[in-house]
């Protein structure tokens, strides 16, 4: 098979297996092309077909183009690698250093040019799991409006705090934003201008650009995702809606003593109190204003919870298993709701449907031992174990997933487990018989 074959059956793959809509590709050599092709088409019903000269989003590939029109104005010696980042903008002049712990110290020394182009700046993104000073960027919305100006963006970004010290560490960031915004200050000139003059029109590139023409809408590739899940965390920080979602326990455990008389010793509450800071731990939730769409993450909190009681005042002669079924109907019921709101439905693989098939069985596995557990059991007992998913799925991210989580993930992690096993023992030693 040759190489161009191959190629070829490799992209259908991916298109068979749903991994992709639609894969094209153009291999150029010494200015001639080698290989091109596509599969597949241009959206995930493939109702549309991929148009000629179509045009792609290429997102971070912004990145190498700035950094090489960077570097021709080092040659040139308008830029120097070693210039100084309040050269070109003294709001960057006095920047602080937050350390994981807390801890604000100032730079040691101003951010460079070449600290921008290797991104050892001490930025970040909003989107990079783990890292102490991405919630800050969240609150103040730093990259989610295109149309602010290179101006504004480095307004905001500069209040901010730097990750680390400038030159000493690697983290992929907006430090090619900030080149972005040197270069214009180093020129006079606008971003798009400096691209389109001393790269895109000497190599051709005439439909490469920051906007599009009226003329090119129609081999613009579309987008399509699922729209609810890219809604929720453009919406509010999915660190924030997930720490809120947390003290479902905490509400489960006041209703129980309201509408239970269920009787809650300071030991239990202490237990309940713990295990949500070491989720808080975990999460480590955006230090930012409130959101008003964080009431939706409240309302699950507060349903979920309604859920659990409600599931324990039901007669203790309705089977459990009817409970489940008619639960998994009414997600059944909520799934085609939703449909008309969400990306258009496609079949899924073979693979997909073993998972598919997978979780619906842990799930009524899952869901049927929580309702034996809600009906029988106390509820300020039961729920502090409820603080256990996060470790669960801090498991199956590291066995299925291959990631690693951070000393703090590891440490509220085991703040969750000894809440939960202080909650079990001390039930057990409440209810040994005498």
């Amino acid at each position: 098979m040759s190489r161009s074959n191959r190629m070829q059956a490799a992209a259908q793959r991916f298109i068979d297996q749903k991994q992709f809509a639609g894969i094209e590709w153009q291999v150029n050599v010494a200015g001639r092309i080698l290989t091109h092709g596509h599969a597949g088409a241009a959206n995930a019903d493939h109702s549309l077909p991929i148009p000629t000269d179509a045009l792609y989003r290429i997102y971070s590939m912004t990145k190498p183009v700035v950094s090489v029109l960077a570097l021709m104005l080092i040659e040139a010696g308008r830029l120097r690698l070693y210039d100084f980042l309040p050269k070109f903008n003294r709001a960057f002049a006095m920047m602080k250093v937050l350390s994981p712990d807390g801890t604000l110290a100032p730079a040691q020394r101003p951010i460079t040019v070449e600290d921008l182009l290797t991104h050892r700046a001490g930025f970040t993104y909003e989107f990079i799991t783990g890292c102490h000073i991405a919630p800050g960027y969240d609150a103040i919305a730093l990259s989610e409006d295109g149309a602010v100006s290179l101006d504004e963006m480095m307004a905001k970004l500069a209040a901010q705090p730097l990750a680390f010290q400038p030159g000493s560490q690697f983290r992929y960031s907006v430090a090619t934003d900030v080149l972005a915004h040197v270069i214009e200050k180093a020129t006079g000139e606008r971003l798009d201008d400096l691209l389109r003059e001393h790269l895109f029109e000497p190599l051709q590139m005439q439909d490469t650009g920051f906007c599009i023409t009226p003329d090119q809408q129609d081999r613009l590739m579309p987008m399509f995702g699922a729209v609810f899940f890219v809604t929720a965390i453009a919406l509010t920080p999915l660190s924030s809606a997930s720490a809120i979602l947390q003290i479902t326990p905490l509400l489960v455990t006041i209703g129980a003593v309201i509408f239970f008389r269920e009787k809650v010793g300071w030991r239990r509450w202490t237990a309940v109190f713990v295990g949500f800071m070491g989720v808080l731990l975990i999460l480590r939730p955006g230090y930012g204003g409130f959101m008003p769409a964080s009431i939706f993450a409240l309302l699950g909190a507060l349903f979920l919870a309604a859920r659990d009681l409600s599931t324990r005042a039901m007669k203790v002669d309705l089977p459990s298993v009817t409970i489940a079924l008619y639960a998994f109907i009414a997600f059944g019921f909520s799934g085609i709701l939703i449909i008309p709101f969400n990306s258009p439905m496609i079949a899924p693989s073979l693979y997909q449907i073993m998972y598919f098939i997978g979780a619906s069985t842990f799930g009524v596995i899952a869901y049927y031992s929580l309702v034996i557990s809600s009906r029988i059991g106390e509820m300020s007992v039961i729920s502090p174990f409820r603080y256990s998913r996060i470790v669960f799925a801090m498991l199956l991210a590291i066995i299925v997933l291959g990631e690693m989580p951070d000393s703090f993930t590891l440490i509220g992690a085991s703040i969750v487990v000894a809440s939960g096993l202080y909650t079990f023992i001390r039930e057990s030693i409440l209810n040994k018989p005498q």
